[in-house]
């Protein structure tokens, strides 16, 4: 993965050593890159709807 942001290459890597399922971000084209799902809040709360 090739981040464009140190802080958003530190976020993904983080989620991946903790063994996170998703990240949540309010940006998803920060994470495009990322080999985890990546959703916003709100998209969150409507899965959770379901």
């Amino acid at each position: 993965m090739d981040f464009q942001d140190f802080e958003d290459a530190l976020s993904c890597y983080t989620a991946l050593d903790y063994g996170y399922a998703t990240i949540l971000t309010r940006s998803l084209n920060d994470f495009y890159r990322s080999n985890l799902p990546v959703f916003t809040p709100s998209q969150l709360l409507d899965i959770l709807k379901k």
